[in-house]
């Protein structure tokens, strides 16, 4: 363990780092000193405390797992912990960070994509008005898609990392948000709008129950009573529902549940390709993220969880077959009406590759995408959508006949991938 805190040191923040450490961090005059501490795994007897006992009513199910759902909302941040231990010295900034990827969008190269190829076709056919810029390519073709992709570059918000983003209680000054990077702690405000916005964080581990080749797309359950869901997706409750650190506002309420399982070639996706986001089809989940607090008085020291409201939780069996970004995509104008966002994926980074059985939350905003699979093998695919949802495709989705859709949900027929004249 690191040097303590000095003697006049006045408050503790907490937040995880990027190899999922909780980092503690204590104010000295001018510079913050922290430690990296790994709190104990939870135990077999934690985890049967997840267990939803099958109870009589449904009432007292809910209520069984109110108390379920505490713990593991109380515990999803020690999930995180690293097992390392160290100590380093970061200066504090009082100015809000800049953007880290300043350099690229400063670039003057334009990046290729499939909208280029039609423009410079285009100049090409004699049967199209962008034949008259022939010969114009480098001024006036070039400025018309410069415009382009500015509007694009404005439709993305690139997010920190959750591990970056926490909250300061602080008695006597600073209490507010905070972002931590490049070894610097920049304070922001304490108004709710100072918040920075997260598009994903990781949530700790599922385990898949044996596969079955189950295949269920926005079945509708009751959050909080297993019964609710169909005999042969019952052990998906324990296993990898009941670790989600869901808001409890969603208890009671009509949740969604997708699961995939099926055997994947090599080099083929068992899900949907290519970059999208969920806002534009079935899901609108209003999602948000707060950062977790720690806050010390005396020698005791009290956590408060990261808060998840609303939004969408998956996780792949699969090493890499699936990748969320830090990004956020708020203009619908950049949008196709599936969701569809391949044309911003040069503004949005690498993105993060979800190893295997990693539960990771995101909002219906945040681009993702299935990867190619590495080598032939069965892969599962686990995803819970909270209750805020807008519309639901009968021809895509799975009904169940023991829960209805809400009043408010509208009920689309037909094919979402035909495109209509």
């Amino acid at each position: 363990m690191g040097q303590g805190p000095a003697v006049d040191s006045v408050f503790q923040v907490q937040y995880c780092t990027e190899n999922s450490s909780r980092v503690c961090l204590s104010v000295v005059p001018g510079f913050l000193e922290f430690t990296i501490a790994r709190l104990p795994a939870p135990t077999k007897s934690t985890k049967k405390a997840h267990k939803i006992a099958m109870m009589t009513t449904r009432e007292q199910r809910l209520d069984n797992a109110r108390i379920s759902l505490e713990r593991v909302r109380q515990q999803a941040p020690r999930y995180r912990f690293g097992r390392e231990r160290s100590a380093a010295r970061v200066e504090i900034h009082e100015d809000e960070s800049e953007n880290e990827d300043e350099s690229e969008t400063n670039n003057d190269s334009l990046p290729w994509t499939p909208h280029l190829k039609v423009l410079l076709c285009g100049t090409r056919d004699e049967h199209s008005p962008l034949a008259l810029l022939c010969g114009n390519e480098d001024t006036v073709l070039k400025e018309i898609y410069t415009r382009i992709i500015e509007l694009w570059k404005q439709a993305v918000i690139i997010t920190k990392p959750a591990y970056s983003v926490g909250r300061m209680n602080y008695p006597f000054g600073h209490n507010g948000h905070v972002i931590i990077e490049r070894g610097a702690v920049h304070c922001l405000g304490r108004e709710e709008g100072d918040r920075p916005e997260i598009s994903f964080t990781r949530c700790g581990h599922i385990e898949f129950p044996q596969p079955n080749n189950r295949n269920v797309n926005m079945l509708p359950f009751i959050m909080g009573d297993a019964l609710s869901l169909p005999e042969d997706l019952q052990v998906y409750y324990d296993s990898a529902i009941a670790r989600c650190p869901i808001d409890p506002s969603e208890l009671g309420k009509v949740c969604y549940l997708t699961v995939t399982e099926s055997f994947v070639k090599v080099g083929e996706t068992q899900r949907r390709d290519g970059l999208h986001i969920e806002a534009p089809g079935s899901v609108k989940t209003g999602a948000s993220f707060q950062a977790a607090t720690e806050h010390r008085w005396g020698t005791g020291v009290a956590y408060s969880p990261d808060e998840l409201r609303g939004g969408i939780f998956m996780s792949s069996s699969v090493d890499r077959s699936c990748k969320v970004w830090n990004a956020l995509v708020k203009d619908p104008t950049a949008v196709d009406s599936l969701g569809g966002v391949e044309s911003l994926r040069p503004f949005i980074g690498e993105g993060y590759a979800l190893a295997a059985n990693e539960l990771v939350w995101m909002t219906d905003k945040t681009p993702h995408e299935a990867l190619p699979q590495e080598e032939d093998g069965y892969r599962q695919y686990f995803r819970l959508v909270t209750s805020e949802i807008s519309v639901w495709f009968v021809d895509h989705s799975t009904p169940n006949p023991q829960v209805p859709l809400p009043s408010f949900v509208k009920v689309i027929h037909g094919n979402k991938f035909e495109t209509k004249g």
